[in-house]
């Protein structure tokens, strides 16, 4: 088994990565309900339905309007 601390820290970044992934997609998109997009990313993103929710979500949802 791997007994280094790098190797831990490493895997520990990438899953915390891949489980906000939803979230980061929303931001860059900058879509219109972040904030519940995060939510459901943070609250539901622990069960199997959740997180693939929230990954949809983040492509799906409206991006922001400019109104200037």
């Amino acid at each position: 088994m791997v007994e280094s601390y790098a190797f831990w820290i490493l895997l520990i970044l990438v899953l915390v990565a891949v489980y906000i992934m939803p979230s980061l997609i929303g931001i860059l998109r900058g879509v219109e309900p972040l904030g519940l997009l995060i939510a459901l990313n943070l609250l539901g993103g622990l069960t199997c339905i959740g997180w693939p929710a929230a990954l949809i979500a983040a492509f799906m949802l409206p991006k922001r309007v400019q109104r200037w």
